[in-house]
């Protein structure tokens, strides 16, 4: 198996801060200019592990788990992107972080835009990866599919998770990783994911983000079946400030299928809007 890919799913250290009513799982590295890593559904900061790697000798990179994931708390009851959002305001209170770029991936891309809602004066940079800015129904119809499959099998679910998120070349190039992902992803506790998967649902920020006036980049897979060219562009379209990217023969997991594509439009958008403190 690859090892870097393999890496995504194992924990790296880190503790757990309070948020509000609940504690999230934290893990935090290097220092300087603050770079907030927010991981999709069902995955965990670990996500980011290369990333972090790549980043933190220049800016105090912070990563962790959401609600319902990983080493947080994962209350029973409803989710919503707001809620999520709130609760990494309180835990980048906690850790006294007042500025910060924001990148978030997929599910944890909507929790940024909520996250920049919540406190504008405090985002001063936007990536957004793999994500739109409104639910969409043929995104909700594969997640409602795949909740289905889960509350069948557990095994089912993971496998059409992987279907779902993976393009058919990665899956075809790193069989290997596929089957850990899809063993993982099936020991998962299924309320949490559930409630988590719900979140996804009923989230609209397209009449709001117009409001946002730190510079943003949206970048997305040719062959994202979740979020599609079309959603993210439109995403890009309502932030002033933002630029738009395509990454062709990709899925919904690009960090994962091009993290090279991928970094080099990270290096070259904090290096015009998010440069390391002098």
């Amino acid at each position: 198996m690859n090892p870097e890919l393999a890496a995504t799913l194992e924990p790296l250290p880190g503790r757990r801060v309070r948020a509000g009513a609940l504690e999230l799982f934290v893990t935090e590295h290097g220092a300087g200019r603050a770079i907030v890593f927010l991981h999709g559904l069902g995955w965990t900061h670990a996500l980011w592990r290369r990333q972090i790697a790549r980043y933190a000798g220049r800016y105090r990179i912070i990563a962790g788990d959401s609600r319902g994931h990983g080493q947080s708390d994962k209350p029973t009851g409803l989710y919503t992107i707001e809620d999520m959002a709130a609760d990494w305001l309180a835990v980048l209170d906690a850790l006294d972080v007042r500025e910060w770029c924001l990148v978030g991936f997929s599910q944890g891309g909507r929790i940024a835009q909520s996250l920049a809602l919540l406190a504008p004066e405090r985002t001063r940079a936007l990536a957004l990866l793999g994500s739109g800015s409104k639910s969409n129904p043929a995104g909700r119809a594969i997640m409602e599919a795949r909740l289905e499959a889960g509350r069948a099998s557990a095994r089912g679910g993971a496998e059409a998770a992987a279907a779902s998120i993976f393009s058919e070349a990665f899956m075809a190039r790193e069989p290997a990783f596929v089957e850990a992902f899809i063993a993982q992803r099936a020991a998962l506790d299924f309320e949490p994911l559930a409630a988590a998967t719900r979140a996804l649902f009923e989230w609209d920020v397209s009449g709001r983000i117009a409001t946002l006036r730190c510079p943003a980049t949206v970048a997305v897979g040719s062959v994202d079946r979740l979020c599609s060219v079309a959603a993210a562009q439109e995403t890009a379209r309502l932030i002033p400030q933002a630029e738009f990217s395509v990454i062709d023969g990709v899925g919904h997991m690009l960090t994962l299928e091009a993290p090279q594509t991928l970094e080099r439009l990270l290096d070259a958008f904090l290096a015009r809007q998010y440069a390391p403190a002098a």
